[in-house]
């Protein structure tokens, strides 16, 4: 029931994921950084950006986020890259430990699932393909398809506490 306007965003916030504590969310067509609300006050504590502008050149679109490693996971449609990046307790927050290429194209949506230590992404596309890979070894675990819902119906991704997962 509470509304936060997010005027730190350039064009729009995207996907969202929360630490524990605060929300973190994606700024599309801004800085294209990561940044860190408040769900109480809406105020921004914090931004991540990346110390060589790389993965925050383009706009990004997903993120989920792995709160035992302090991890994250950022990527979008316009590279089409799945970027693993470090968090605030991390030397360099922001740094690219690694990257996938994403095998679907339109990514809209990503979580991290604690439980399985996998990673699930949301494809925004005319098959809708909801995926699962494990990062430790870049294998695809699960592919679902819902072209049903018709042409680029997908966005966001969230793991919720009882290990259900929800998206648009």
């Amino acid at each position: 029931g509470t509304y936060f306007p997010n005027t730190w965003a350039g064009s729009w916030g995207g996907d969202m994921t929360y630490d524990g504590r605060y929300i973190w969310q994606v700024n599309v067509g801004g800085d294209n950084d990561l940044y860190q609300w408040d769900p109480y006050t809406g105020a921004v504590v914090s931004t991540i950006s990346d110390p060589i502008g790389y993965w925050d050149y383009i706009s990004q679109r997903g993120v989920g986020y792995d709160a035992a490693l302090d991890i994250f996971y950022i990527g979008g449609w316009n590279d089409n890259v799945i970027y693993e990046i470090k968090g605030q307790s991390w030397d360099n927050p922001g740094e690219i430990i690694r990257a996938w290429s994403d095998p679907f194209g339109g990514l809209a949506g990503i979580s991290f699932d604690p439980a399985r230590r996998t990673v699930w992404c949301t494809e925004s596309g005319t098959d809708n393909t909801i995926w699962e890979f494990d990062p430790a070894t870049s294998t695809i675990l699960n592919v679902y398809t819902f072209t049903s819902l018709g042409d680029y119906a997908l966005a966001g991704c969230e793991i919720d506490a009882n290990g259900l997962l929800w998206f648009v």
